[in-house]
């Protein structure tokens, strides 16, 4: 069993911009597994939202679909966040690891033979699984479904990349951007029914 790099430092609980007002206290970074876990959903949901934010202007999909296409993510990406703050490197809880594997193949089918996993592949397969479930949900059409994934998925990579490097000021500055985006009325991620058995027990 191999498993490879987590985030930067952290895990994380709901409330979305009510729960980060930890980051407005002026520290250089987030004081708990948990906010960051939270600190970090956010950020790459928010990089997201922006990433399509032409598309979506465009009429790749409507006003009414927009609270669920970014509600989607946000929930697909806690589940992955949540997972990296909790595993364990020294013991790693299978039903944490098979999950974030099975993110990870998500974006590269080619680690399907892999017996472990890469942050970076969980967490932008992340953000893909979420664009083709609301693809499917809503009917919309393969080629806007490949547009929103083309437009998203380096933005959510480049906001990762600076979550895994936030104790620099640049980083730590753009992430601090991204968050004082987030709308007041974005709801708490949750985690989706289908993944909680990674969690419980």
């Amino acid at each position: 069993m191999t498993t490879r790099s987590p985030l930067h430092e952290p895990t994380g609980p709901p409330s979305a911009s009510d729960d980060l007002r930890f980051w407005e206290r002026g520290r250089p970074g987030p004081a708990s597994p948990d906010e960051m876990a939270m600190l970090s959903t956010m950020a790459v949901a928010m990089a997201v939202r922006n990433a399509v934010e032409d598309l979506h202007a465009g009429g790749a999909f409507s006003d009414q679909q927009a609270p669920s296409f970014n509600r989607t993510v946000r929930n697909r990406l806690y589940a992955v966040m949540l997972a990296l703050q909790r595993l364990d490197r020294a013991a790693p809880d299978e039903r944490l690891v098979d999950l974030l594997t099975a993110q990870a193949r998500t974006e590269d089918p080619a680690l399907a033979g892999s017996d472990g996993f890469d942050t970076a592949h969980s967490v932008v397969g992340a953000v893909r699984g979420a664009i083709r479930e609301f693809s499917r949900a809503e009917r919309l059409a393969s080629e806007v479904a490949d547009a929103l994934e083309e437009a998203a998925l380096p933005w959510a990579l480049d906001t990762l990349r600076h979550l895994q490097t936030i104790e620099h000021p640049a980083s730590a500055d753009q992430i601090r951007y991204l968050i004082s985006m987030v709308p007041r009325y974005w709801e708490s991620p949750e985690i989706e029914p289908q993944l909680r058995k990674h969690f419980t027990g």
